[in-house]
């Protein structure tokens, strides 16, 4: 995948969030702090603001020093459990990538990635499926992206398969009693509110996918 296309996708993924800043904030003011929209505005604005710098040094930036880079960004902008998490699994991905030419890079190689990213944020928010969180979304998406890969499916198939696993995962929190974080204080109530973070990570896998 070549960087101008990472740079174009990252511009897109944050003006899809800020676009649903409105709604991620209404989702998470019913479990949580009500902030998860307002945090994930603050650091994709951020991000925005670094894509036309990663334009002009596109030529001297490989895609590991582009993750980190936009890691580093939300790392210190967002607040909350969201920025830290979200960092990791570009780090992860970052390192996963490194020494990887752009022109190099195949579909194993982004398989590879993005199981790296699931489980750094697996570890980073010590959470797992049936907990209420990003991790509902994620990991069904991986697991079935894999197996498409496996079957030796293209990347916008593979992509298209691990959505719809992710789109269930996501829909699936409404019904789950949240054992992480600030929902988790609430008990039974948290039921009957999709995740925010679910919400949030889906609005990202579904952006990349638009853009493959």
């Amino acid at each position: 995948m070549k960087n101008d296309r990472v740079i174009d996708i990252l511009d897109e993924i944050a003006k899809i969030v800020i676009a649903h800043e409105e709604e991620l904030t209404d989702l998470d003011r019913a479990i949580g702090d009500g902030d998860h929209g307002l945090n994930l505005k603050r650091g994709f604005d951020a991000v925005m603001a670094k894509v036309d710098y990663f334009r002009e040094n596109e030529d001297n930036m490989d895609l590991s020093k582009l993750l980190n880079e936009t890691a580093m960004t939300l790392l210190s902008t967002v607040g909350g459990a969201s920025g830290p998490l979200y960092a990791t699994a570009l780090m992860k991905m970052a390192k996963a990538f490194r020494d990887k030419n752009e022109g190099d890079i195949d579909i194993d190689d982004i398989e590879y990635a993005v199981k790296e990213a699931v489980e750094g944020i697996k570890q980073r928010g010590n959470a797992s499926v049936g907990d209420k969180t990003m991790v509902d979304t994620i990991e069904p998406f991986y697991a079935a992206f894999k197996k498409a890969v496996q079957e030796e499916k293209n990347l916008k198939n593979s992509f298209a398969e691990g959505l719809e696993a992710a789109e269930k995962g996501m829909l699936s929190t409404k019904d789950i009693q949240a054992k992480r974080g600030r929902a988790s204080y609430l008990g039974e109530r948290s039921i009957g509110t999709v995740d925010p973070g679910a919400r949030s990570s889906y609005l990202i896998l579904k952006t990349i996918y638009n853009q493959i």
